[in-house]
């Protein structure tokens, strides 16, 4: 009873948007490793999820399945307004691998000239044996994982990433290795970006104005030890007309030495998520 209670308790305090995305997230876990999942034909439910996921990033995804058809068609634009298409070969397994005898480079090479395909996803629990990752390097498979693929999901919507920086992980043999440090780069940007908040909170009543260069030697020594150029961008970012948390109080020849003050924090909070929250309703 105990436990069922704080459970409950632990589900009032998330939005409904993030227990949908939850969901979707354990559906697609559960799916990897059940090819029966939700009482469906093997694999359907899998494949159902992964067109999900996809989708809940931004992508234009759609299952298919079926003989002689790839699992799922995946469709964006580039950022020259070009439409890339992947295809996925969704593999769940309950034994939790898939090996090379599971995969057929034939259907899915006519599955890739079928849909107009620039790339092609396997998608499963995980991969075993250097026989399938040698081939998939050869053949230019990404081979991605259900956890890997949920990491990326959740990353896309904490750090606003775009859909031509999300689908480097169709890119063999480094994408997915690239996104991994372009995540990476992102997450570090924002924890920067609320350092130089706090800092301006903490400071600002004693010191009346701070540069880039006075936080520079104020931070130097924290765990992040934000170098000069990335406290530059940084005040550029919230000094932004569209943004405004900092505004400009003495211009120097130096950029570094030009002086801010934080202002107006809340209402450029409450009008940010005000903006996002109109162009949420418009994409219902």
């Amino acid at each position: 009873m105990h436990e069922d209670t704080s459970e409950k308790n632990i589900e009032k305090e998330l939005s409904p948007d993030t227990i949908a995305d939850n969901k979707i997230f354990e559906e697609l876990k559960i799916a990897a490793h059940n090819p029966w999942a939700r009482d469906k034909a093997s694999g359907v439910a899998f494949e159902e999820s992964i067109a999900k996921v996809f989708n809940h990033m931004g992508f234009e995804a759609k299952r298919i399945g079926g003989a002689g058809n790839t699992d799922v068609v995946i469709r964006w634009k580039n950022n020259d307004g070009e439409t890339l298409t992947a295809i996925v070969d969704g593999k769940s397994k309950s034994g939790g691998t898939v090996t090379h005898v599971d995969v057929s480079d034939v259907a899915i090479e006519n599955h890739k000239e079928k849909n107009g395909a620039e790339f092609v996803a396997i998608i499963g629990p995980g991969f075993s044996g250097d026989t399938l990752k040698d081939h998939a390097r050869k053949k230019g498979f990404a081979l991605i994982t259900d956890i890997e693929l949920i990491d990326i999901a959740k990353s896309s919507q904490m750090l606003g990433l775009s859909l031509a920086e999300i689908s480097l992980l169709f890119k063999v043999p480094n994408g997915l290795a690239q996104l991994t440090e372009l995540i990476t780069n992102k997450q570090r940007e924002q924890n920067i970006i609320s350092l130089v908040v706090s800092t301006f909170k903490q400071e600002q009543d004693a010191m009346e104005s701070l540069s880039a260069r006075d936080l520079y030697f104020l931070l130097r020594r924290t765990e992040i030890s934000p170098s000069l150029e990335e406290l530059i961008a940084a005040f550029e970012m919230l000094s932004k007309d569209e943004i405004g948390v900092l505004t400009q109080i003495k211009k120097a020849s130096a950029v570094e030495n030009t002086t801010y003050a934080l202002c107006g924090e809340r209402h450029c909070v409450n009008r940010l998520r005000a903006l996002a929250s109109s162009i949420e309703r418009g994409l219902l």
